[in-house]
């Protein structure tokens, strides 16, 4: 057992005015704890290179596409709140050699979206 991580980018909507996140693109990344380093939170310390993940606002409603159909999520798997980023900050995650393709894949889509994009992270 580890640790996952998936983005999942908000397509439409101005993300400051609608309290309805629809998260219908799923990313899944294969595990790789050299890429999840990248990504930190509010409580952790940062350096350039690092993600800053937010707190989703209490006002807005994630739903997520499952098997069982749209479900509202606020917390991943482990408990804790949802958090969110913008496209914008994967420019600093360099590639490297040790990504899989498929990683690699997913930060040069990610950094080839809108700035402002947001995107949804659901540890698992």
């Amino acid at each position: 057992m580890g640790l996952d991580l998936s983005v999942m980018p908000i397509q439409y909507g101005n993300v400051k005015t609608n309290k309805w996140w629809l998260c219908y693109n799923r990313l899944s990344f294969d595990r790789n704890y050299d890429l999840f380093e990248f990504f930190g939170s509010e409580r952790e310390e940062h350096n350039k290179k690092t993600i800053k993940e937010k707190k989703i606002p209490d006002d807005v409603s994630v739903d997520i596409y499952g098997d069982e159909g749209l479900k509202k999520e606020v917390n991943n798997p482990y408990g804790e709140p949802l958090t969110f980023f913008y496209a914008e900050d994967v420019k600093n995650i360099p590639i490297k050699k040790s990504f899989s393709d498929w990683n690699k894949a997913i930060i040069k889509f990610l950094k080839s979206l809108p700035p402002k994009t947001v995107v949804v992270l659901m540890w698992r």
